[in-house]
């Protein structure tokens, strides 16, 4: 009983102090190691452990355009984030196997994400599609992400609601050159990001993120409603997700630093506010189903005709065009927190395009 107080005695600082350089550099010597004695090395810069090649202040994608023109000549290099190795793949020919949808390369490829222990404890790695690593559940929402996207590819609906929000911008634009709003200046770039973010957020889930008529509206200096402000908040939130993504990848060990524990605090709190406002719309469209399903006259053209709804119908009896010869397992419906990862996906893959623009 006396050994153990005893041996704390006899600690000191600097004892503790050489105890952790020692783990320091053994760490260091191991990551080098690894580094160098690698199987299949790749073009690429050399890292600092734990911490990566990536600069907080810098965009992510800038960095990676960087490193491509410097290392991507072959179409592929590598490089690390927090201690992982990433491959980049620049080539469409080396990508190929990876997106093809044959059953053989779906079997060797089908992981695109890897495990990061903070998408663990957000439940990333559990659903959607994008994080997934449970292989049968990303099966499962990949089938039905495919059935839905085929279905609203050939819908008149969907053409209908690109040619009203063109012609939405068309106005905006011709307003905007005649009273000289911003110099009469068209920022097409700008204008492009936010049509294309309202064009994704109808098809998905059927509502307006009014993207371009809060770009427009303020240009013009005129008041700006609620739920604009709301839907302009949500696709702040969605893109500061896809700008900081690296936090993510910080090793747990050091995410309680006082300098680095704000940003991941605020990481979090993100994520959880973009599924719980998802879960929100799915749970009001589920509501707004059933109310018409229940009624006397129900017809399943009154349904709309958007992914969200195609995602809440699909392996139920309200489906127009259910599934033939498929697995099993892949005949179910999908709950909430299933649909609104897969939403989440659509949008920030929408998102990311943008951000790149």
């Amino acid at each position: 009983m006396t050994l153990l107080p005893r041996i704390f005695t006899d600690i000191k600082p600097d004892n503790v102090f050489n105890v952790l350089m020692i783990i320091l550099c053994f760490y260091i010597f191991h990551f080098y190691y690894k580094h160098f004695t690698l199987i299949n090395p790749l073009p690429g810069p050399i890292s600092i452990p734990l911490i990566g090649i990536f600069r907080s202040n810098i965009d992510f994608n800038d960095q990676i355009n960087k490193l491509n023109k410097i290392y991507g000549h072959n179409g592929i290099f590598e490089f690390y984030i927090a201690g992982r190795r990433l491959i980049v793949i620049t080539k469409a020919e080396y990508a190929k196997k990876f997106l093809a949808p044959s059953v053989k390369d779906c079997k060797i490829y089908w992981k695109r994400f890897l495990k990061v222990e903070l998408f663990e404890d957000l439940g990333f790695h559990q659903r959607g599609l994008t994080f997934n690593v449970n292989f049968n559940n990303w099966k499962f929402n990949r089938q039905i992400f495919i059935q839905s996207i085929e279905k609203i590819s050939n819908s008149n609906e969907t053409i209908k609601l690109l040619n009203e929000l063109f012609e939405e911008l068309s106005n905006y634009w011709i307003d905007i050159n005649q009273n000289n709003y911003n110099s009469g200046i068209i920022d097409l770039t700008a204008w492009t990001k936010r049509f294309l973010n309202d064009l994704m957020f109808l098809l998905s889930t059927g509502k307006r993120s009014f993207a371009i008529n809060y770009y427009y509206r303020k240009l013009k200096n005129e008041k700006i409603t609620k739920n604009i402000m709301d839907s302009e908040h949500y696709i702040e939130c969605l893109t500061y997700f896809l700008v900081n993504f690296r936090i993510a990848f910080i090793p747990k060990i050091l995410r309680r630093l006082p300098l680095i524990r704000y940003h991941v605090d605020k990481f979090i709190d993100i994520c959880n506010f973009l599924f719980e406002r998802l879960l929100e719309v799915v749970r009001e469209m589920r509501e707004e189903i059933e109310k018409i399903s229940n009624s006397n006259n129900f017809d399943m053209k009154q349904l709309k005709d958007n992914l969200l709804t195609s995602f809440i119908i699909a392996n139920t009896p309200y489906e127009s065009h259910p599934q033939k010869r498929v697995d099993s397992s892949l005949v179910k419906a999908l709950n909430n927190d299933e649909i609104s990862s897969i939403l989440f996906d659509m949008l920030s893959g929408s998102t990311d395009s943008v951000c790149i623009m």
